[in-house]
């Protein structure tokens, strides 16, 4: 029951969307990036989270990536106001 438990919060279901990480390699450095897919069109998570025709896969989205900060803490810093549209290592 507690391996069950835990294996249901990774579980995300059918969306409406899917969350893509884009790891790419820049100046001896790694960054990461959120992109959206919705309706076979991928979309930067910074659109996502600034344009009001998208606010109705908004909320989803911002949930799936909670339970990606749970993995990837830095992953929070992407969404808040303001922020780099990448992560870099």
């Amino acid at each position: 029951r507690v391996m069950r438990d835990w294996l249901h919060r990774l579980y995300l279901g059918e969306r409406q969307h899917r969350l893509y990480l884009v790891v790419q390699e820049m100046n001896d450095a790694l960054t990461v990036d959120v992109q959206v897919e919705q309706q076979g069109q991928l979309t930067p998570l910074s659109d996502l989270l600034g344009n009001d025709r998208l606010a109705d896969v908004r909320m989803s989205a911002l949930t799936d990536l909670a339970l990606l900060a749970d993995y990837l803490p830095d992953i929070e810093r992407l969404y808040r106001k303001g922020a780099d549209q990448r992560l870099a290592y």
